[in-house]
This record gives C-alpha cells, structure tokens and sequence, in this order.
C-alpha cells in the first residue's frame, strides 16, 4: 500500500491502520519518500522583490540615488533574463525578455541564480542569509542525489578561502572580514575526525574565537537557513560545496 500524506491526522489514520494489520512474528517493508512542493509563482515572486528591495538599499546607500524598483528589476531583466523572439504583424522580429512570472520552473531557477552570482561577483552588496541561500529552494531530487553520493574530500583549500571572503556571519549576521568555521558533530566515515572542509560556515572573528565562541553545531543565521528551505546540516554543506565547485573560476 501506498500513501500520501500531508497532515499530522493523516499520518495518524495511516498508522492506525497499520497497527490494526500488524501481527507478531511477521516482517514487514516500510519505508516513506519527502516529496519535495514545487516552488510557486508567489515565492519565486517573494525572492526576486527581497533581492531587488536590497539592491535598492545598498545602491541608495553607494550612489545616493532611490531608485523605482521597477528600475531595478529593468537593470536585473537585462543582465540576467531570459529572451524571446517576437514576430510583428509585418514579418519582422525582436527579442523580449520574459517577466518572472512569464518564465517557467527551470527558467526562473537560473534566472535567479544569474542574479544571485552577479550581486557576489560584480557588486558589493551584502545579502542576508535567507536571501543568499535562496538557490535551495530549486532543489532538484537530482542535485540532491549528487550531493548525497558526491565522494567528500578531507582538505579543500580553496573552498576555505571561499568561506573567508563570505561577508555576512552566519551566526550573528555581522557582517565584516570572516573565518571558516569547521562544524562539529557530522560523522564521516572513512576520513579523519576532524570534519571535511566542506563542513565549514563563515563565521566572523568573535562567533569563531572569541568569547563567543560557538559551542554546538547550529549557529543561529544557519539554523534559519536550514529550517527555511527544509535540508539537514549535512545536505546544506554539501550543496553549498557542490555550488562552489560548479561556478568557481
């Protein structure tokens, strides 16, 4: 038998009814599947106005000049986009840039992740971490598949380095020169115990050394994070990694 569940009373009918069928001394199969929700039009819609509401703010704070959001979605739609060629009654054609709620899933997807690499890699805004880590909620069952399988490797200089040059902390949210973190508590069989560098935050100077200093494993920006878009520690390291990997230089 099969179910789908999506409340706490149909979770409850479901048991009931396997207790109701369990007898002693038979072995049974469970096993259950998250089907992940699609993400909709309205959250699409909720990232892109808080990505462009910060852009706003930093080049308010930069230039001096408010701009219209409408401004800064027209800046986003022509770095970032996806186009389409129109055809004129006349016969001639031009190419349009879709609105997001024009684009479909995967198109959305990469247009967000566009705009999510130009703010990190052309401009010096600081996103908040929910906002950051927004690329989570387009997730596929394959990326997470991957992630899951990737063979984790114990020393990663560089994605150090990564972690160093993130400028919000993500356990008090200052935002200023940081240190890679290493989290603790994440088994990884195989390897030595201190963690993989893939298991690493960016926490700043006084979160990582000073007097407060963390002592578990769930800095309060991340845990956020996490409870946000619904992934365990271990499969947010471990995307994040695998991101970095795609989209270094």
């Amino acid at each position: 038998m099969n179910f789908i569940i999506t409340n706490k009373s149909q979770l409850k009918n479901v048991l009931t009814l396997f207790y109701s069928k369990y007898k002693e001394n038979e072995r049974y199969n469970l096993s259950f599947d998250v089907i992940k929700k699609e993400v909709s039009k309205k959250q699409r819609g909720f990232i892109f106005g808080g990505l462009c509401k910060v852009l706003r703010a930093f080049f308010y704070e930069t230039q001096g000049e408010l701009y219209e959001i409408s401004d800064i979605k027209e800046m986003l739609y022509r770095k970032a986009g996806v186009y389409e060629e129109k055809i004129l009654p006349d016969g001639s054609s031009f190419y349009k840039y879709k609105g997001l709620s024009q684009m479909n899933m995967r198109e959305a997807s990469e247009f967000i992740d566009k705009v999510l690499l130009w703010i990190d890699n052309e401009t010096e805004c600081i996103l908040p971490p929910y906002l950051r880590y927004c690329w989570l909620l387009h997730t596929t069952q394959q990326d997470i598949d991957t992630a899951m399988n990737f063979p984790i490797p114990l020393k990663s200089p560089d994605y150090l380095k990564y972690q160093r040059k993130e400028a919000c902390c993500l356990h008090c949210g200052r935002v200023g020169h940081n240190e890679a973190h290493h989290i603790r508590g994440i088994k990884l069989d195989g390897l030595a115990s201190k963690p993989s560098d893939i298991y690493t935050i960016s926490l700043c100077h006084n979160c990582h050394t000073g007097d407060e200093r963390l002592q578990d494993m769930r800095p309060a920006q991340l845990q956020k994070v996490i409870n946000t878009y619904g992934f365990s520690l271990d499969l947010f390291c471990r995307l994040t990694y695998l991101r970095w990997l795609d989209h270094k230089v």
